[in-house]
């Protein structure tokens, strides 16, 4: 079949496409052909060099590879269903520095051991890491499946229940954020209907997380991320700066904040409003896609930070290669609220949750 690639080198990769790209044999019988022309993600199921190649950026092709691996375990294993990461992942959720575990649970009940994925490359260019397929029992509070472009999953809402008892610290808090997002896409993030939306859901999560026995051991994580993620959060990146910051104990900060100045209205990724520290994150989509929109979008944000600073705002700026650092993200903040004369040490919350 025609294989269809994404136009634009910021549309991420489709479902239906990557399905389209992949084909499936007995194992072991694999042609040459197949081989040859294809990259193999697992024992028996193989996805097109063609169709990678055709996409322009790597982290694209990072993502192609995820979903086939998904897609190409769900193929093998009809009698299970992605959950947790894997299923939020292909309702299309995101986080800084996504593994390549497939989680599954079975419809059966049943247990299965773990087993391994290999790497995939593409020439020299690493794709997927080596990675393992984790089988879980299906989670009594979340078991409502769905189909995403052909693909059996947990419905969006069940995949973020699951996470929070499969994964914890940044990742879990991102994918939490993003999945939010996606849930109430439909109304933008700085209206008053997305906030009230997004109690609602914050509410619902939380009671059905709380269904859980009393002494299941991830029931106080899972309530702090259902009360702390947020999906006003637009980008991977904002959502781990975030986490940065709320898992260390710091309270009072804001997201997609409103600031007034001169007449025009601006808003800020992250900020302590009190103190009057913006947090900016430079993400891949923000300043648009040909080299017009991004100095246009460049020249935009030089003057909206020097006109929100004459008006006594600071700010701090963090792009994708700050993000492993976690020690440099919290020094910078805690040195900048400090210059401004705010003990940080004040703002801690009781309960710290990395």
């Amino acid at each position: 079949p025609t294989i269809e690639v994404p136009m634009h080198r910021f549309q991420a990769p489709r479902i239906r496409d990557v399905r389209k790209a992949m084909t499936f044999t007995r194992p072991h019988r694999a042609s040459r052909d197949e081989l040859m022309y294809n990259v193999e993600i697992r024992r028996g199921a193989f996805l097109s060099v063609t169709y990678l190649s055709a996409l322009p950026q790597h982290w694209q092709r990072e993502q192609a590879v995820q979903l086939a691996r998904i897609i190409a375990v769900q193929h093998t294993h009809p009698r299970c269903v992605p959950t947790g990461i894997s299923a939020a992942y292909l309702h299309g959720a995101r986080a800084f520095d996504y593994p390549g575990d497939v989680h599954m649970a079975s419809l059966s009940n049943s247990t299965r051991s773990a087993k391994v994925l290999p790497a995939v490359t593409l020439g020299e260019e690493v794709l997927a890491s080596r990675a393992t397929i984790v089988f879980h029992r299906m989670l009594p509070i979340a078991n409502h499946t769905c189909r995403i472009d052909g693909v059996r999953s947990l419905t969006l809402h069940d995949a973020l229940l699951t996470l929070a008892v499969q994964e914890c610290g940044a990742l879990a808090f991102s994918m939490a954020c993003s999945g939010m997002r996606l849930l109430i896409e439909n109304t933008r993030s700085r209206s008053i209907g997305f906030k009230k939306r997004l109690r609602t859901l914050r509410q619902s999560l939380s009671a059905q997380f709380k269904q859980l026995e009393s002494g299941h051991r991830h029931r106080a994580d899972g309530s702090w991320l259902f009360a702390h993620a947020d999906a006003a959060c637009e980008s991977p990146g904002e959502s781990h700066i975030l986490w940065i910051l709320r898992s260390s104990g710091l309270a009072g900060i804001e997201t997609q904040y409103e600031v007034t100045s001169n007449g025009n209205r601006f808003f800020v990724d992250l900020c302590f409003p009190e103190a009057r520290v913006a947090i900016e994150f430079d993400g891949r989509f923000k300043y648009g896609d040909s080299e017009l929109e991004i100095d246009e979008a460049t020249a935009k944000q030089v003057q909206r930070q020097t006109q929100l600073e004459a008006d006594g705002w600071q700010f701090i700026r963090f792009r994708w290669e700050d993000l492993p650092d976690y020690s440099k993200i919290l020094n910078s903040v805690f040195m900048l609220l400090l210059q401004v004369g705010v003990c940080p040490t004040t703002m801690r919350r009781a309960r710290v949750h990395a």
